[in-house]
C-alpha cells in the first residue's frame, strides 16, 4: 500500500480554501452542482422539497475559519485510502463522506447504492474542477453489493473501510475484508424525541414533525417513540397536535410513495399498534390516529402506547407517543436500548442539560433539528484519520 507520509503544513490552506469553496456551492441552491443533483434525484422516489431540504442540510456548518481548524487538527495522509459503503435510504452522506475525507486530507472510493449513486458522481466531479489538492480525490464506483470479483481488488486498494447499513450488512462487509484492512461501521440505530411539562405543545408537535418527515423515517436520526413528560392525558393531546402537524407537513415534504412491500408492512404495523395503543377512554381521544391513504398507504399514523421501552418501527411515518412523569424516567425507559440509540430530540431546554448528562454517548439537540446533524458527525473526520483527536 501507498505510504502515508503526512503532508507539509504549508498545503493546509489550499486544501482549506477548496473545502470551503465547494461546501458553499452545496449550500447555494443555484450553484451548478445543486442544479446537477436536483435534475439527477428528480429521477428518485423523494419529492423536490425533500431533495432540497436534504441538500441545504448537509454542509451547513462547513465554513472556512472550522475548516481551517479541523484541517490544521487532523493533517493529511496523501497516500491513505479509504473506501466507503454509503447506505441507499437517505441524501446526503455521500456529500458528508467526501467532505470528512477532504478534511483529512485522504483520498476516497464512494460505493454509492440507491439514491446516492448520481450524486456521489457529482461530487467527484465537483472536486476535480475544484483543483488541486482535491482533484482526484473522490472516486464514485458502484458494483452489486457482496460481488467479490469486483469487491476483493477494491478492498486491496484501501486501509480502511467506512460502512452505513443494517447490522447485518455491516457485519458481512467486515467478515469479507481482508487482514490488515481496518473497518468502522455504522449499523442499525434509531432515535427517540422527549417533549417536557413546559414546552409549548403545538410548536414540539411542529418540530417534531419536520424529523419524522425527513425521508420518511428511514434514516437512523428521524423519531421512532416521543416521551411527553406528564400524565396519559399530556400524551393523547401531544399525539393528536403531533397527527394535525404530519398532516401539515405533508404539503411541505411530502411522503414518497409506498411500493407493495412498504405497504404491507405499514398495515401490519398497524395491526399491532391497535392491540398495543391504549384504550381511549369514554367519549375521549383516539389513541390510534392513521392519516388520509396516498398511493395506498396511510401518510402517516400516530399511536398512544403505555410508558416503556422505545417503540420502533423505522419507516412510514409512524411514531409511538408515550407519557412519562419527567426527565428521569425518559432516559430510564431507554433501559438496554440504548446501545442502538443514536440521537435525542429535545422539545424545552431546560431538560436538555439533564438528559444530555443522563446520556453523555448520545448526540442531544433540540426537536426540529434530528435530521441537520453537524458536520464530522455521521461519517466523523476521525473515521478517515490515524488519529482519534
Amino acid at each position: 500500500m501507498a505510504s502515508t507520509r503526512p503532508q507539509p503544513a504549508h498545503i493546509f490552506p489550499a486544501r482549506t480554501r477548496a473545502i470551503s469553496q465547494g461546501a458553499a456551492e452545496w449550500r447555494d441552491p443555484d450553484s451548478r452542482v445543486r442544479r446537477e443533483a436536483r435534475g439527477a434525484l428528480a429521477r428518485t422516489p423523494w419529492s423536490a422539497p425533500v431533495i432540497e431540504a436534504a441538500l441545504s442540510d448537509v454542509l451547513t456548518n462547513v465554513y472556512e475559519p472550522t475548516v481551517a481548524a479541523m484541517v490544521e487538527r487532523y493533517g493529511a495522509r496523501p497516500g491513505f485510502r479509504a473506501l466507503v459503503v454509503l447506505p441507499g435510504n437517505v441524501i446526503g452522506p455521500a456529500l458528508a463522506s467526501a467532505y470528512c475525507a477532504a478534511v483529512a486530507g485522504v483520498r476516497v472510493i464512494l460505493k454509492a447504492a440507491g439514491d446516492e449513486r448520481e450524486l456521489a458522481a457529482i461530487v467527484a466531479r465537483q472536486f476535480d474542477a475544484l483543483g488541486e489538492p482535491l482533484a482526484g480525490t473522490v472516486d464514485a464506483r458502484y458494483w452489486a453489493g457482496g460481488d467479490r470479483a469486483v469487491e476483493l481488488p477494491v478492498f486491496g486498494e484501501v486501509e480502511r473501510v467506512v460502512a452505513f447499513g443494517e447490522d447485518v450488512t455491516v457485519a458481512d462487509i467486515a467478515r469479507r475484508l481482508p487482514a490488515g484492512v481496518e473497518m468502522k461501521a455504522y449499523g442499525s440505530a434509531y432515535s427517540v424525541g422527549y417533549v417536557a411539562k413546559t414546552a409549548d405543545r403545538s410548536l414540539a408537535a411542529a418540530a417534531a414533525a419536520r424529523d419524522i418527515c425527513m425521508f420518511d423515517q428511514r434514516g437512523c436520526m428521524s423519531p421512532q417513540t416521543i416521551y411527553v413528560a406528564g400524565a396519559a392525558r399530556h400524551a393523547q393531546l401531544f399525539a393528536h397536535a403531533l397527527a394535525d402537524a404530519l398532516a401539515a407537513m405533508e404539503s411541505v415534504l411530502p411522503r414518497a410513495p409506498a411500493g407493495a412491500e412498504e405497504a404491507t408492512a405499514v398495515a401490519a404495523r398497524l395491526r399491532r399498534l391497535s392491540l398495543t395503543a391504549v384504550a381511549p377512554m369514554t367519549h375521549g381521544l383516539d389513541t390510534l390516529i392513521v392519516g388520509p391513504e396516498k398511493n395506498g398507504c396511510p401518510q402517516f399514523a400516530v399511536a398512544v402506547e403505555p410508558y416503556g421501552l422505545p417503540s420502533c418501527a423505522g419507516f412510514g411515518r409512524i411514531v409511538s407517543v408515550k407519557p412519562c412523569p419527567d426527565a428521569a424516567s425518559f432516559t430510564d425507559a431507554l433501559g438496554t436500548a440504548l446501545e442502538k440509540l443514536d440521537t435525542v430530540g429535545i422539545a424545552q431546554s431546560l431538560d436538555m442539560a439533564e438528559i444530555a448528562g443522563r446520556l453523555s454517548r448520545t448526540r442531544v439537540c433540540s426537536l426540529g433539528d434530528m435530521q441537520r446533524p453537524p458536520f464530522g458527525y455521521r461519517p466523523r473526520v476521525a473515521d478517515f484519520s490515524d488519529c482519534s483527536r
